[in-house]
């Protein structure tokens, strides 16, 4: 038996890092080659 993955939890646990995130890249608006993408 595989047992179910809660989505909703995983997604309440990185929510708050990922909109950080992105708040970071529309503060500086480096859109392209910003300093991100560097760091991916």
């Amino acid at each position: 038996m595989i047992p179910f993955v809660d989505l909703k939890a995983q997604q309440r646990a990185l929510e708050g890092p990922i909109l950080d995130r992105i708040r970071g890249v529309l503060d500086h608006g480096r859109y392209i080659l910003g300093p991100e993408v560097a760091e991916l």
